[in-house]
């Protein structure tokens, strides 16, 4: 036996392959939690009157900036915890799409 990697004449041909294989990665979701958190601390100094503004601002609708940009933050941690970075989020193929949220196999 080689070590050589298996051609496409030694797979089956009536097994189906993947189309497109989506995977959640977790780099990405620190990468978004971390901005949105830079935002919301920022927002949260200007509404403090921490940072200078080059207006005079109330500080009012940068607080409500920041609310929402912390409720944001909370949902998509929330929601992160129910994602298995293990398997695949969503897979395409000739079959239909399946995915970790999906019941059953649409496309049939």
């Amino acid at each position: 036996m080689t070590d050589e990697p298996s051609t496409a004449a030694d797979r089956d041909p009536n097994a189906t392959q993947p189309i497109i294989v989506l995977r959640g990665i977790v780099r990405y979701l620190f990468m978004f939690l971390g901005v949105m958190a830079l935002l919301f601390v920022y927002l949260s100094l200007i509404a403090l009157g921490q940072i200078e503004m080059s207006r005079a601002t109330s500080g009012v609708g940068e607080g409500l900036f920041a609310i929402l940009l912390l409720v944001v933050i909370v949902y998509v941690a929330v929601k992160a915890r129910q994602v298995d970075f293990r398997k695949p989020t969503m897979v395409v193929g000739p079959d239909g799409i399946t995915g970790q949220k999906l019941p059953k196999l649409l496309g049939q």
